[in-house]
């Protein structure tokens, strides 16, 4: 006996409980669904299946014939499964030295808006 697959989806439309229960109620003429997770704020759908009796791209259609219009995501097309995507070594090594400025700002005394901008600036090239 096989173990169950995981696929996740991308729905715009996935904002709430309501939604589910829709999804859930639209996938449950499909055999094999074993679990739903949404994760709402991100709205995704990661679902766990019995790859002997169903497949991701039966889910997708399923999906988009009750309303909800989905795409697999990009951790499926490479099967890395749900395991965060880390930024590039190039943009934690800017993050690093944009870091290394603010410690050498603080280190003299200038807590105003420069510091301010770099910790910004840091954030947004390491990708959080």
């Amino acid at each position: 006996m096989l173990a169950n697959t995981t696929a996740t989806f991308q729905i715009p439309a996935l904002d709430c409980a309501e939604e589910l229960a829709l999804i859930e109620k639209g996938l449950r003429p499909l055999e094999g669904i074993a679990e739903l997770s949404p994760d709402y704020l991100n709205r995704r759908l990661r679902v766990a299946f019995d790859p002997t009796r169903q497949n991701e791209d039966a889910i997708a259609e399923r999906l988009a014939a009750i309303g909800f219009p989905a795409e697999a995501s990009q951790a499926n097309a490479k099967r890395t499964g749900d395991a965060p995507a880390w930024p590039r070594p190039s943009t934690l090594v800017g993050a690093a030295l944009l870091m290394l400025a603010i410690a050498l700002r603080f280190a003299l005394g200038a807590t105003t808006w420069p510091v301010a901008a770099l910790c910004i600036a840091a954030t947004a090239v390491s990708g959080w």
